[in-house]
């Protein structure tokens, strides 16, 4: 698949995203973020954060970088 066409599936669904996927990956994005083992004042760096849904997950003291390929998923 084209870049471009992964970022225009991105656009497409990105109003609905959480509502269809939020679900469906909420298990498997806690056990990741579980698994980090993040320590007060850690560093994350997220690729592919989207619309932030793992953000709750991340402890309030761990200093977090996200980016994301759509625009409109952020």
């Amino acid at each position: 698949m084209e870049k471009r066409q992964v970022e225009r599936a991105y656009e497409l669904y990105a109003p609905v995203y959480d509502f269809i996927f939020d679900w469906i990956f909420a298990p498997g994005r806690a056990a990741a973020v579980q698994h980090l083992a993040l320590d007060r004042n850690d560093s994350v760096l997220e690729v592919g954060i989207g619309t932030g849904l793992n953000l709750p997950l991340y402890p309030p003291t761990c200093r977090l970088t996200g980016v994301d390929l759509s625009q409109e998923m952020l």
